[in-house]
């Protein structure tokens, strides 16, 4: 079970990520471009994933589950951080902040 202490440290832990508001959500960003954000009021988190790890994540856990409409299409995908653990948590960032901080090499 993670809670927002953990997950900010594991966020920021990654090389060049900034933490800033976004809405009424804390958004975790590598160059601008947000992997990650936390919902204080309910203590879950968003990352972005690819359809594949999306789909491999939520075979995983009922915790893990794809936003309800067309971001959820774009891999954007709800963990409820205080039902996973540590370890899944790790993994989920890792591959949120690899797949946002490899976009714009992949673009060149």
């Amino acid at each position: 079970m993670a809670t927002f202490h953990q997950l900010c440290n594991i966020a920021c832990a990654f090389p060049d990520v900034t933490q800033e508001a976004h809405f009424e959500k804390i958004s975790f960003r590598i160059k601008g471009k947000i992997f990650c954000t936390y919902d204080p009021n309910t203590t879950s988190s968003t990352v972005k994933l690819s359809q594949l790890q999306q789909e491999a994540y939520t075979n995983s856990s009922p915790h893990i589950e794809p936003v309800p409409n067309k971001w959820g299409h774009q891999g954007w995908t709800h963990a409820d951080t205080t039902k996973i653990d540590i370890g899944m948590l790790k993994k989920l960032l890792h591959d949120a902040y690899t797949l946002v901080a490899a976009k714009p090499i992949r673009k060149k």
